[in-house]
């Protein structure tokens, strides 16, 4: 039965050659005598017929990439497993295409290799292609997709804020801008808790936002899980502005509490321009300060007025009680009385009177002796009076105010 082929690959017609015939491979049949018969050694013919071996691929290893939104595989002749090959004989898959069973991110995805064609494939040394019938496909479960990573900044602004004292940022989802989003997939950023970086008014603040996976919301068509979202956004989209200048005369209505007050009198006891040397008024202020009890009215000193003065005499008046004249034309009495300021009045009968006037030296005395002192002068003890009922209902007038003007001395640090 042995024979030998008269070449060993593929083909058909093949000259085949028996292996030698002895006498003991002959038998006769009825009526036959093999000694009778010179008998044949060998026997041969073009009877062979070599057909070719089935391949089988698989495609093995592992296959990865990160998420672009397709389901392309790119492959490797590593890739591939042939298996059917003859000894020690070799064949080469350089087929690079294949196709992931799904595009999003997971593992141990199913990857179908692109069409083997003959083309695909290389024969090593003493390898016939011919001598196979060759794949035309490999599948397996090699295929590995890993998500992407986004970047974060911060765009657009200004996120603006009037200074104050924190950095508390204030965010909108249109202040994030997303980088590596594949194709016209979205993403939308709901944090909106943010951080400037200086507390302090100023512009181009940076803002930085720290991202957990809560805060982000895909799109139609966007799966969170193939991305590798980012953890924070930072951008200089940040200006604080600085605090409005506030008008003194607007610290009246927010802070001048005064009850309704009797007529609105100054006695010494605080540092309000410059008058008295003691302890300075100290906010939130309250206008209300009585004179003393008047002193008694002192008698009339006659003086000659000379022809280049018609006025007092240079020294201004004296109260009884050995008072203390000032060079300034102000008297004050021993007995603590406060007297006017008021360079231009002339004594009669120990009281002095003066018109309402704008000069800042003029004045009036009630009768019996007791004065009212204005601030600033130019408005009686009546219109002090009405003032004070307009400071007690948060409002301002035209004539002189006491309180405005104490307010003015403390926001000029004690000075007028």
């Amino acid at each position: 039965t042995a024979g030998t082929y008269a070449q060993s690959d593929v083909g058909t017609g093949i000259r085949i050659t028996s292996a030698t015939l002895g006498n003991d491979y002959f038998s006769a049949g009825n009526g036959t005598a093999l000694t009778n018969y010179v008998l044949p050694t060998t026997a041969s013919g073009n009877i062979g017929t070599i057909t070719a071996r089935t391949l089988t691929a698989a495609l093995t290893g592992t296959e990865i990439r990160i998420y672009h939104g397709t389901n392309t595989a790119t492959l490797t002749s590593g890739n591939y497993q042939l298996s059917g090959l003859v000894g020690t004989e070799s064949i080469t898959v350089a087929q690079t295409a294949g196709t992931y069973a799904q595009s999003d991110v997971g593992t141990g995805i199913r990857i179908t290799s692109a069409a083997l064609g003959n083309g695909n494939f290389s024969a090593g040394a003493g390898t016939l292609l011919t001598d196979y019938l060759l794949p035309t496909i490999a599948v397996g479960p090699v295929g590995t997709i890993t998500a992407k990573p986004l970047t974060a900044s911060l765009i657009g602004g200004p996120v603006s804020k009037t200074y104050d004292g924190t950095n508390v940022a204030v965010l909108t989802p249109i202040n994030y801008q997303l980088g590596g989003l594949v194709g016209s997939q979205s993403i939308t950023v709901t944090q909106t808790a943010g951080t400037y970086a200086k507390s302090d008014a100023g512009t181009l603040v940076d803002i930085l936002a720290i991202l957990g996976g809560g805060d982000f919301s895909g799109g139609p068509g966007t799966v969170l899980s193939n991305y590798l979202l980012p953890t924070s956004a930072s951008g200089p989209i940040g200006t604080i502005q600085p605090l409005p200048p506030v008008p003194v005369g607007a610290l009246i209505t927010t802070r001048v509490v005064a009850p309704p007050p009797p007529p609105m009198t100054l006695s010494t006891g605080g540092t309000v321009f410059g008058l008295g040397q003691s302890t300075a008024f100290l906010p939130p202020p309250v206008v209300t300060v009585a004179a003393p009890a008047p002193a008694p009215a002192p008698a009339p000193t006659p003086s000659t007025p000379s022809a280049s003065s018609p006025g007092p005499t240079a020294g201004g008046d004296q109260a009884a009680g050995g008072g203390q004249t000032s060079s300034g034309g102000s008297t004050t009495s021993s007995g603590g009385s406060e007297t006017s300021v008021s360079a231009d009045s002339s004594s009669s009968g120990g009281d002095k009177s003066a018109d309402k006037g704008s000069s800042p030296s003029e004045g009036k005395t009630a009768s019996g002796g007791t004065k009212t002192q204005n601030v600033r002068g130019g408005a009686t003890a009546e219109d002090n009076a009405a003032n004070a009922r307009l400071v007690s209902k948060g409002e301002t007038t035209n004539v002189h105010n006491y309180a405005n003007d104490y307010l003015s001395a403390l926001a000029l640090g004690g000075k007028h």
